[in-house]
C-alpha cells in the first residue's frame, strides 16, 4: 500500500494509491506532521467522507476508522 501526501497551500491530504482508507498510513502521516510530539491534528485522507483526527501521545498515534453505514457499494 502507498499513501501519497498532497499539499495544496497549507492543507495536507493523504491519498492512497487505490483511493481506499488506511488507518496505519493515516496514523503515520499524523505522527510525521506532528513530528512525533504529543498533540492532535485533523487531515483529509482518501476513503473517508470527512477529515480524520489523529492524536499522538507518548510517541503513539491513534485515529478512528470510518465505518460504512450501508453496504450498497458491495457487489457480489
Amino acid at each position: 500500500q502507498v499513501m501519497f501526501v498532497e499539499s495544496v497551500g497549507d492543507q495536507v491530504r493523504g491519498q492512497m494509491a487505490g483511493g481506499e482508507f488506511c488507518g496505519n498510513a493515516t496514523r503515520s502521516l499524523g505522527y510525521l506532521l506532528l513530528e512525533g510530539n504529543d498533540g492532535d491534528i485533523t487531515i483529509n485522507v482518501s476513503g473517508t467522507k470527512k477529515p480524520q483526527s489523529i492524536s499522538v501521545k507518548d510517541q503513539f498515534s491513534r485515529t478512528s476508522i470510518p465505518i460504512l453505514n450501508d453496504l450498497d457499494c458491495v457487489h457480489g
